[in-house]
């Protein structure tokens, strides 16, 4: 869809997709928000803990979709804490993370 934009306008589009931290630094001004602020929870280590990792601001990964514990390794994306699906952690715990 991109392309066809870019063709129409004969401009390259910029890179706002994840894991650019272009959306993240959007987000926080557009709510007023630092990065430290922000707990990003995602389960894609290539997209939502990546974008985390680039935009300074602490990750969750949820092994219930595309990725698990196993991916961390070979990936090298690293989040700062690993659960098995969101049932696993209530609201009263993720305030103190």
């Amino acid at each position: 869809m991109v392309a066809l934009f870019e063709y129409a306008i004969n401009q390259k589009s910029p890179d706002i997709s994840k894991p650019s931290p272009v959306m993240m630094d959007l987000f926080c001004r557009h709510f007023g928000l630092k990065p430290e602020d922000i707990l990003l929870i995602g389960d894609n280590l290539e997209t939502d803990i990546a974008l985390g990792f680039n935009s300074n601001v602490k990750t969750l990964m949820v092994e219930s979709g595309v990725h698990h514990r196993q991916d961390i390794e070979r990936l090298n994306i690293h989040p700062d804490w690993v659960i098995g699906d969101l049932s696993e952690v209530s609201p009263e715990q993720l305030t103190t993370i």
